[in-house]
């Protein structure tokens, strides 16, 4: 029996992005309903990488990696985001790519790469 061969997605282009550098997008646009006073909206909090990560009761709000196949990002996407909802106003163009690209990267709370590099350039442990 022949197997097919898989064919990996192509990357898209995406520069490294901390959650430090979208945490304050979804401050802006989101964390009034989902995180920042009483229970979020949906179970869903915005307010860390981690509880993002964590997701709801639905399952996950992004799958790292792909941010295609990502709850979070289609759901803030133009023309078919819903969020925010009644025609408020949601994400620039900037921002969303900044989203994107957290997500492109792995979803992580920090670029951990860059600084384990650094200490190991230093000689120090850690």
């Amino acid at each position: 029996k022949v197997e097919p061969k898989k064919v990996e997605p192509k990357k898209p282009d995406a520069k490294a992005v901390a959650f430090k550098e979208v945490a304050p997008i979804f401050r802006s646009y989101c964390n009034n309903c989902h995180g920042a006073a009483g229970a979020p909206k949906a179970g869903v909090n915005l307010t860390s990488a981690a509880l993002i990560l964590k997701g709801n009761e639905n399952g996950a709000l992004v799958k790292p990696g792909d941010p295609e196949n990502s709850v979070l990002y289609q759901s803030v996407k133009p023309p078919s985001g819903t969020m925010p909802p009644d025609g408020k106003p949601g994400p620039n163009e900037k921002e969303l790519k900044l989203i994107h690209d957290w997500i492109a990267g792995g979803a992580k709370p920090r670029r951990t790469v860059r600084r384990r590099a650094e200490r190991k350039a230093r000689g120090s442990r850690g």
